[in-house]
């Protein structure tokens, strides 16, 4: 029986593929020379949320054979049961039913499974290295909590230092390189950590001084001006 119409696709559909870890992410193919993604979150999501709340609960929502789940599909009026039928969620079931995942609290590589199996969204890694971090737990596969992250006053330092030793001529990033390249390769990097008054500088050293000007007026009115001057006079 039809459980749903979809009418992305303008020709016939060909081919059909579901995601090897997440089994709720799926891709079609079709004649019409388009590949479409799709996500059918929103039918597991009662399912998320249970599991969430019990993770011992996921066995409960096993299904057996895939046979069992095509006559539940093909039987007319048969009351619509949501249940999990692939090997991923036979999977995971097994695993939230061993004694690590008993553990109270509940350790955050239990949660992390959880809703890495029914749901996918990027930076959600990192989300869960720095729930980790501020528990003092450790991630499989993951650095040492402690040392994997960093202020972001430390990663800027970092990266003004840099620039600074391209502009001097003393990183070894820069040799090879003419001054001018150095230069502006320092002054884009001070331009993404938001030092505009450096990258100002930097750009004016490199000859560039049109758009050192223009960017001038960000800093202040009275910078801009300096550097008008100093154009001027150059």
């Amino acid at each position: 029986r039809c459980l749903y119409t979809a009418y992305e696709h303008h020709a016939d559909v060909y081919g059909l593929a579901m995601h090897p870890e997440r089994p709720f992410f799926l891709v079609s193919s079709s004649r019409d020379t388009t590949i479409r993604f799709w996500i059918f979150e929103d039918l597991v999501r009662p399912m998320l949320v249970s599991v969430l709340l019990r993770p011992d609960q996921m066995l409960e929502m096993l299904g057996g054979s895939i046979e069992e789940a095509m006559a539940l599909f093909s039987a007319e009026g048969a009351k619509s049961i949501k249940k999990l039928y692939g090997k991923a969620s036979h999977t995971l079931a097994t695993e939230l039913t061993l004694p690590a995942a008993q553990t109270r609290p509940v350790p955050i590589q239990v949660y992390q499974k959880i809703l890495t199996f029914f749901l996918y969204r990027q930076g959600l890694e990192d989300f869960w290295g720095l729930i980790a971090n501020i528990r003092g737990e450790m991630l499989p596969g993951g650095m040492n909590t402690h040392r994997g992250f960093f202020h972001e006053r430390e990663l800027i330092a970092c990266q003004k230092s840099k620039a600074l030793e391209l502009a001097s001529g003393r990183s070894k990033i820069g040799i090879g390189s003419k001054q001018e390249e150095r230069l502006q390769r320092a002054a884009q990097i001070m331009l993404r950590v938001g030092d505009l008054r450096s990258y100002c500088r930097f750009m004016a050293q490199a000859g560039h001084w049109e758009r050192a000007i223009c960017i001038a007026p960000a800093v202040s009115l009275k910078f801009w001006q300096e550097l008008s001057s100093e154009y001027v006079e150059t």
